[in-house]
């Protein structure tokens, strides 16, 4: 126990003092403060309140009406607007007027009237009246994902903001605030982080870190002769070297991203609801269980990325070859995805790229984007185990043969 310590020790040492890693820390560094301060902050939830964009809209439909009349020569399609506007008129001053309160309970059942009213519109084709152009302008999350059918992108996101604003409605009005209805807490933030790429960004890390980790101790032997330690022990002391400095990472993301907005927006809850997609409706869970889900499904990815860098290394006997190899499974994705795809070959489900944006995938959107509702926490939490397992005894076998070949070479000598 005691070698390994002092492996361990000696590999964390390693790990801090190469060149490689601090720089690879750094850009993390530098990405974690802009991904914190400028990005999240510019990618909101679609629906949020603002009282400002509030007042902004019931002027203008309250403009709308005073000019409006019932029958248009040219547009007689619209003359139905003259029904609908003054309810979203009633719904805006509700808001507005419950705000001024305090009383954001009752600001989101205002907000999930409003939205069911334009889902219902947008439906059921009234052409003074669509989706929000928000709902498709993001193509880092691809809103227009789906089967190319505009209205069923935006009923999704519409169907999505409904959801939660419904559970909201049922919570204490001391629980609800405008940062909650925005998603600003910290909790919430850093569930957003999830969902727009930490983990592909931890992941693409930790494949840089373990790098080097099968090679590096080539120019160390004279400090490791008195380390007696069989070829399975040291890879996996490396390993875990390796997942401790990218859970360091981790950690330090966490500290750039929740003491300044606990102080600002408050901490929020960990019973908050999360919308999660199940194939024609939404259902929900607490967003402590999606920060669960979410950290150990990274955890194990980064443990999975580690290992199969090691295989690839012990196989190629090439750091760059592994490395690109890595990289481009990481990626991958991008270069098969199709709107629907696993509805047309089933097969796809299975493809592991899919799942490592692990945020997407608990929150259902991948479900959304494939047009399934078969790419869950739970598959993908299977296919990384079996991956594992795998590549856990490709490791074991071929370290073994190198320990035997060790000892055969000892004994002729």
């Amino acid at each position: 126990m005691s070698r390994n310590k002092s492996y361990l020790a000696f590999q964390l040492k390693q790990n801090f003092l190469g060149k490689k890693n601090w720089g690879v820390c750094l850009i993390f560094l530098v990405w974690s403060f802009w991904f914190c301060y400028q990005y999240l902050p510019t990618h909101g939830p679609l629906e949020n309140f603002s009282r400002q964009e509030t007042t902004d809209k019931l002027l203008k439909n309250e403009k709308f009406m005073k000019t409006f009349k019932p029958a248009f020569p040219n547009y007689p399609t619209i003359a139905n607007a003259g029904k609908y506007v003054p309810q979203f008129i009633a719904s805006e001053r509700a808001q507005l007027t419950a705000a001024k309160k305090g009383r954001y309970k009752q600001v989101a059942e205002s907000m999930n009237s409003e939205l069911l009213l334009t889902d219902r519109l947008a439906l059921q084709g009234q052409p003074w009246i669509s989706y929000p152009l928000q709902y498709y302008s993001d193509p880092n999350v691809m809103r227009d994902a789906g089967s190319g059918n505009q209205n069923r992108n935006g009923h999704y996101w519409n169907l999505e903001a409904r959801t939660q604003l419904s559970k909201y409605t049922h919570m204490a009005n001391s629980k609800i605030s405008a940062a909650v209805i925005n998603q600003q807490t910290a909790l919430q933030k850093l569930e957003r982080a999830f969902f727009y790429g930490l983990a592909m960004a931890l992941l693409i890390v930790t494949a840089i870190i373990s790098t080097d980790l099968v090679t590096r101790d080539r120019q160390k032997q004279s400090v490791l002769k008195n380390l007696p330690l069989t070829s399975w022990e040291k890879i996996n002391v490396k390993s875990l070297s390796a997942l401790l400095m990218s859970g360091g990472l981790l950690f330090l993301f966490l500290v750039i991203l929740l003491p300044f907005n606990i102080l600002r927006f408050g901490l929020g809850s960990f019973a908050l609801p999360i919308a999660v997609y199940e194939g024609i409706s939404f259902t929900t869970v607490s967003l402590g269980q999606f920060l669960l889900e979410a950290f150990a499904l990274t955890l194990l990815a980064m443990w999975v990325i580690i290992r199969l860098q090691i295989l690839l290394q012990m196989l190629l006997k090439s750091e760059f070859a592994s490395l690109a190899i890595m990289m481009f499974l990481l990626v991958s994705e991008r270069f098969y995805f199709l709107p629907g795809l696993v509805s047309i070959k089933s097969w796809t489900l299975y493809l592991l790229p899919s799942y490592f944006n692990i945020g997407q995938l608990i929150v259902g959107f991948q479900n959304f984007r494939y047009e399934t509702t078969k790419m869950t926490f739970g598959l993908g939490l299977m296919l990384f185990a079996v991956l594992l397992m795998t590549v856990e005894i490709a490791i074991y076998c071929l370290a073994h043969q190198h320990g035997r070949r060790k000892m055969e070479l000892s004994y002729h000598d």
